[in-house]
């Protein structure tokens, strides 16, 4: 379980991140203000590549994260799709995890 605190560009925002490992893929699950996002990534060296939605909305991104001693330092971009189906294109912005507590068995 990670804390992440991070800023779309206008706003902060910071939360909780659930990383499982399953065979070679990272399963991600963000819960911050109300908003549940989910992902899968896959690891290269000491960096770590993620994809992800957020659920009930057209937010659809992604995240390249360093692998740090207990943490993950990243910088993510994002597309929304608005109600006329026009892709608008995101920021590139910043975000931390920070380890809390491993869970047994990941």
């Amino acid at each position: 379980i990670y804390h992440c605190k991070g800023s779309d560009g206008d706003d902060a925002y910071d939360g909780v991140v659930l990383i499982r490992k399953v065979g070679e893929t990272y399963v991600f699950q963000w819960v911050y203000g109300g908003t549940v996002t989910e992902g899968v990534g896959v690891r290269v060296g000491d960096g770590l590549a993620v994809g992800w939605r957020n659920i009930g909305e057209t937010l659809l991104g992604s995240t390249l994260y360093r692998i740090e001693p207990g943490k993950l330092v990243g910088r993510w971009t994002a597309v929304r799709t608005n109600s006329k189906g026009n892709r608008l294109t995101g920021k590139v912005n910043g975000e931390t995890l920070t380890l809390l507590k491993e869970l047994e068995g990941k």
